[in-house]
């Protein structure tokens, strides 16, 4: 066993049974893993997951919509309930639709050996600004196909014409950064991150009217902390190509890619879309085919 602990958080919505065949494949003796369900899951789903796990409790969990800052509540609850229920060295994000693409002792293994951070931090260009100087209604907010163009025509106009106007004055920070929503965050971070939280509850009433905050909050507040600099790049594959607010479903032909990306996560999977991906993973980790499961 090496000094490395590992709390995996899971963010979980839909397909109980590939939920259940991911945890199976993160059993590690140095991991522990805590599942969020998305409060619009009746009690049928959360009575189907592993054993393996804990699930929070229903009363801390929250109904997420896309671009909402109820992603951003669901994860530090997570963190939360991480936090109090063991001593962790490492605090991994991802989705209830991601994949171990490499092994579990792979994983720890890379934890163990580098000092840092893996999450993506994109430049703070205009257009990523926009997202959170400007004040955003949370009517505009949401994943509907015509607030798109609305939000388009909010952003050019806010940021463009009227910025006296609609640019925020209560802003925590004048250095806003963005990136993946999924990360590896070491303990240090983490308790930097749920301190600063706590210090000033401003953050949340700050991002509950900006856009797609989960793309924000933990990469503006990780650049304010004393680990700033630390980042190592994220370790999340996903196919961008369709151009949509979501990243493309994943089948077989993905699977080179996805070998040669270095990456060691990789979504959005299906149990049944896919299944021949997931089974090709899995052979080249050397580990039987697991398959699905209702345990």
């Amino acid at each position: 066993m090496s000094n490395t602990k590992l709390a995996i958080l899971i963010l979980a919505h839909r397909d109980v049974e590939h939920l259940n065949r991911l945890i199976r494949k993160l059993q590690h003796p140095d991991i522990e893993i805590f599942v969020h369900v998305d409060a619009k899951c009746g009690p049928c789903y959360r009575s189907r997951i592993s054993n393996d796990v804990y699930i929070l409790p229903q009363e801390d969990c929250f109904d997420i919509s896309w671009g909402g800052m109820e992603m951003v509540y669901a994860t530090v609850s997570l963190l939360r309930y991480a936090v109090v229920h063991g001593s962790f060295t490492h605090y991994a994000l991802i989705s209830g639709q991601d994949y171990l693409v490499k092994s579990a002792n792979d994983l720890v293994a890379l934890l163990s050996k580098n000092d840092g951070d893996y999450l993506n931090i994109l430049p703070d260009e205009l257009r990523f600004i926009s997202r959170y100087s400007l004040y955003y209604p949370k009517w505009l907010l949401g994943k509907q196909p015509w607030k798109r163009p609305v939000r388009t025509a909010y952003k050019m106009v806010g940021a463009g014409l009227f910025p006296n106007i609609f640019c925020r004055r209560d802003c925590p920070t004048n250095r806003f950064h963005c990136g993946q929503q999924w990360w590896v965050l070491r303990g240090g971070p983490v308790r930097w991150i749920l301190g600063e939280i706590e210090r000033n509850p401003s953050w949340f009433a700050f991002f509950s009217h900006s856009q797609i905050p989960d793309e924000g909050f933990f990469q503006t507040l990780y650049c304010l902390s004393p680990f700033s600099g630390s980042d190592l790049g994220n370790l999340t594959y996903a196919d961008w190509s369709g151009r949509g607010p979501s990243p493309e479903l994943l089948s077989e032909r993905h699977f080179d890619e996805i070998m040669l990306s270095g990456k060691f996560f990789a979504r959005k999977m299906d149990s049944v879309i896919s299944k021949t991906l997931l089974d090709k993973v899995d052979r080249v980790c050397g580990l039987p085919v697991m398959g699905g499961s209702n345990a």
